[in-house]
């Protein structure tokens, strides 16, 4: 909104793979935000879909 980022989810995963879903939103950009890790991250792929209900 007006240029501000919004946080649209937030958890913790272990694993290879986190789906995630959320309400829809208008947005330009998306982006992912590690705060904590015991590794270096490996990110391969970050993805947002729009599915109709």
């Amino acid at each position: 909104m007006n240029g501000q980022w919004t946080t649209v989810a937030k958890g913790t995963s272990v694993g290879h793979k986190r789906i995630e879903s959320f309400p829809a939103v208008e947005a330009k950009s998306f982006r992912l935000v590690i705060e904590e890790c015991t590794a270096e991250p490996l990110i391969r792929n970050f993805s947002v879909y729009h599915v109709n209900p």
